[in-house]
C-alpha cells in the first residue's frame, strides 16, 4: 500500500514537471500529444491512473500515516491524469474534508442492492442525493 501511494504522487510530481516544461495548458492537450506519438510525452508509461482504494476505513486504519498523502492526490491528481475512487462499507468512514470532494456525481448500490446516487453538495463536499448536509 505505502508503495502503491508512493508510485502514485511521483506520477503526480513528474507530471507537473514535464507539462509545465513543455508549456502543455491541459490534460486533454497532453493526452492528444500521447496519442499522435509526441516523444516529449512518450516516457511516460502510464495513460490516465486510477488509485483505487478498496475498504478505505481499513486503510486510514492501518496505515494513517498515509492520509495526508491521500488527501494531495485526489486534490492534486485530477489535474494530471490520476483518479481516485474509494469505497467503504458506510458513507460515515468518508469525512467531509473537502479535499476529498468529488467533481463528478457518484452511482452505486446500498447494502439492499438499490441504486443510490450522490451528488456534489455545498463546499464541494459529497451528499446523498436528495439530502441536505
Amino acid at each position: 500500500v505505502r508503495r502503491t501511494v508512493a508510485e502514485v504522487a511521483t506520477v503526480i510530481r513528474q507530471r507537473e514537471l514535464r507539462i509545465a516544461e513543455l508549456g502543455i495548458e491541459s490534460m486533454r492537450d497532453y493526452r492528444q500529444r500521447r496519442i499522435a506519438g509526441d516523444a516529449s510525452v512518450q516516457a511516460d508509461v502510464f495513460g490516465d491512473l486510477f488509485l483505487v482504494v478498496d475498504g478505505y476505513s481499513v486503510i486510514r486504519g492501518e496505515f494513517d500515516f498515509l492520509d495526508e498523502q491521500i488527501n494531495t492526490i485526489v486534490a492534486q491528481g485530477l489535474s494530471y491524469g490520476v483518479h481516485v475512487v474509494l469505497t467503504a462499507a458506510r458513507w460515515a468512514e468518508i469525512d467531509a474534508d473537502p479535499a476529498r470532494a468529488c467533481p463528478t456525481p457518484l452511482h452505486g448500490l446500498c447494502s439492499r442492492q438499490k441504486p443510490v446516487a450522490f451528488a456534489k453538495g455545498c463546499n464541494g463536499c459529497l451528499r446523498r442525493a436528495g439530502t441536505r448536509l
